[in-house]
């Protein structure tokens, strides 16, 4: 999110794609961020107010039983190999339903 920032900063110049390497840099961005419009909280991008979890919403097509929980393995294994101290719990949201 950070690096779409930046780089929208800059008038979308993909040399402005690099992730911020130092804790000021992150800060300031933050705090553009939180500038820039009334709703822009960390909640809004699904963050919790320490920002030690995250949300994210993944939309796939329609699957049959057996590749949901392929898709499902396949997801927990990426994050063991390449993110390990990473926690990732799924749940699964019917498109039909207002809430998951």
């Amino acid at each position: 999110m950070l690096t779409q920032f930046k780089r929208h900063l800059h008038g979308n110049n993909p040399k402005w794609s690099a992730a911020p390497t130092q804790s000021s840099e992150v800060a300031d961005l933050w705090n553009v961020y939180e500038m820039s419009a009334p709703g822009n909280n960390p909640k809004s991008l699904g963050l919790n107010d320490d920002f030690s979890s995250a949300l994210l919403n993944l939309g796939v097509i329609r699957l049959n039983s057996p590749d949901l929980l392929q898709l499902q393995d396949n997801i927990q294994a990426w994050f063991q190999q390449q993110a390990p101290d990473i926690s990732v719990a799924m749940r699964y949201c019917s498109p039909i339903s207002a809430r998951c």
